[in-house]
């Protein structure tokens, strides 16, 4: 019965820096889907802001003038 070891298999330099680019690589692109996720809620946020805050401008203006 062979048994497993529990060392990683040896590497070479090169295979080294590939596997720490590709952890690297993963890693921005989970920042950076993390960070579009963040600017599409904030833009969504302040624009249902701004649409509110002209929605009552504009019916603030109608009743002021109703009222002439």
């Amino acid at each position: 019965m062979e048994l497993i070891s529990s060392t990683p298999p040896a590497m070479s330099q090169d295979q080294f820096q590939d596997a720490i680019n590709k952890a690297c690589e993963a890693a921005v692109k989970k920042a950076l889907n993390s960070l579009d996720n963040h600017i599409s809620d904030v833009v969504t946020t302040e624009v249902n802001s701004r649409e509110e805050q002209l929605c009552n401008s504009v019916a603030t203006q109608v009743a002021a003038h109703l009222k002439k």
